[in-house]
């Protein structure tokens, strides 16, 4: 029996400055090639992005023009789709390559392939304070088109999806298809900071984290910090700035460390020598951090929201986002919040996943 087809298009300029979705796909591809009924097929506009970031998947990859923004390729397809409303030039190469399924991206119905469009959150439902008018708007379209144009949507949690529902009432419409990592070898030492791996946006809460841990500190000079992520925000350019001020102004230059963008890897070795990971951000669609730290047996502190509660697990502390005395309390008695139920197992919901994409192809 053949096996099925899957394409995805994974391209720089989409995913460049989002170290989120790099990984989030690297975890979900890494799953997909494991199981023997799938081909994998990729299509980029850059291939050395793909080998960067991609590694085991470089055989996969296929560079096409139509995706490349700098190529006569891509203008004509642009003008194909204004003309024709429809983005042909894409269907007739998928067509070409005898694709099964495109997943995580729209395009339009048709009787050759199933296409498995993408929301990975609704953060603009809750939170429009968070974008500017055009970002709002683009959120609006690129959701409504995504509805209009795919067989299925796969969204980031059920969170999600009851937030989707209430908007668009299409209860049929969405699956969710959450990320789960196996347990990997873990390690036993830690060293004496706490980690937050986040983008450096607004809604990822930062201040408050600073806040709280500001009081923390004073009582336990002697641990520290550990931030990393993009220091860029394109809808508050003046956000990361705030940041460094309240870290000026409060001497804490020594004990919130900063690094900005590092590797995969050296983000891993943090996860795992740190005291506990610490999130405290207002809206998630699928925090695949959490995941992570289930996945090493590590503790993660977490903003009380409904996908974090979602993924909880034995080592879940969770916080009032709404009161810093909420989370720097807990950091202050954190020792204590170290005892856990031991009768409590990792799990990993292997057979989720698979029976999850088994609606690639049967629906």
């Amino acid at each position: 029996m053949a096996k099925k087809r899957i394409a995805f298009f994974i391209c720089k300029k989409d995913l460049h400055n989002w170290n989120g979705g790099i990984n989030y796909f690297k975890y979900f591809l890494n799953f997909l090639k494991s199981i023997d009924k799938y081909e994998i097929i990729i299509f980029t506009d850059n291939l050395d992005f793909i080998k960067k970031n991609f590694p085991k998947f470089v055989v996969k990859a296929t560079y096409t023009p139509l995706l490349n923004k700098n190529s006569l390729m891509f203008f004509l397809r642009r003008l194909v789709i204004w003309l024709f409303k429809k983005d042909y030039l894409i269907y007739k190469m998928l067509l070409k390559y005898k694709i099964d399924v495109l997943s995580h991206r729209s395009l339009f119905r048709n009787k050759h392939f199933k296409v498995i469009g993408w929301i990975q959150d609704a953060q603009h439902l809750k939170f429009k304070k968070f974008f500017l008018k055009k970002n709002y708007s683009e959120r609006v379209k690129y959701i409504q088109n995504e509805i209009d144009h795919s067989d299925y949507i796969f969204v980031g949690s059920e969170s999600v999806k009851k937030e989707l529902i209430k908007k668009f009432n299409l209860n049929d419409k969405f699956i969710p298809l959450q990320i789960f990592i196996k347990p990997k070898k873990l390690l036993k030492k830690e060293d004496n900071f706490f980690y937050y791996p986040a983008q450096f946006w607004k809604h990822k809460n930062h201040i408050f984290l600073f806040k709280a841990f500001n009081t923390f500190v004073k009582k336990n000079p002697r641990t520290t910090l550990i931030c990393t992520g993009s220091t860029v925000d394109h809808r508050f350019p003046e956000y990361f700035e705030n940041i460094k001020k309240y870290i000026n102004e409060n001497n804490l230059k020594n004990k919130i460390i900063i690094l900005n963008n590092v590797s995969f890897k050296k983000t891993q070795e943090l996860k795992k020598k740190c005291l506990a990971l610490i999130i405290p951000s207002l809206y998630e669609g699928w925090n695949l951090v959490v995941e992570e730290a289930r996945s090493i047996n590590k503790t993660i502190i977490l903003s009380k929201i409904d996908s974090h509660l979602e993924q909880k697990y034995y080592k879940s502390i969770f916080f009032n986002f709404k009161n810093i005395n909420s989370l720097s309390n807990i950091l202050i008695n954190f020792s204590k919040y170290k005892k856990f139920n031991k009768k409590n197992k990792l799990f990993y919901k292997d057979l989720y996943i698979r029976n999850k994409l088994k609606l690639m192809i049967t629906y």
